[in-house]
């Protein structure tokens, strides 16, 4: 049985956001990932340099763009969950189709880009959150 995702962390949050493109990446750790919930936030542009960093470090959440430079998140959520079984993968993409594809490869969850701000709403939701 696994434990809830109120249970899932007893410390704050350990992040790995899997974004390529530079300046959006930025804008939504500084809006919406630099909060006291938020310990650590592994920023990386490519699915290589992603599944390098589930190696050594055990993510409380994930953060997935579909579209990367040398592969795609999808490529990414196995070798995650081995390194990280307990993570929460949400799947982020402008593009619905893409959203399904992360989704369908085992994403818990999915948003569109657009929708990101809304992040912190479902932390909260699902307990992740410390907020009020």
């Amino acid at each position: 049985m696994s434990p809830s995702p109120a249970s899932r962390h007893a410390r704050p949050l350990r992040v790995l956001y899997v974004e390529d493109a530079v300046g959006f990446r930025q804008e939504m750790v500084e809006l919406h990932l630099a909060t006291e919930e938020v310990t650590e936030v592994s920023t990386v542009r490519a699915a290589m340099i992603a599944l390098t960093a589930t190696s050594s470090v055990e993510f409380d959440l994930a953060l997935l763009d579909y579209e990367l430079p040398d592969g795609t998140g999808a490529d990414v959520i196995a070798e995650l969950r081995r390194h990280s079984p307990r993570v929460l993968i949400v799947g982020v993409s402008a593009d619905r189709l893409f959203n399904e594809r992360l989704a369908a490869a085992g994403a818990d969850r999915t948003m569109e880009k657009r929708t990101l701000r809304r992040l912190p709403d479902l932390l909260e939701k699902l307990g992740m959150g410390t907020r009020g």
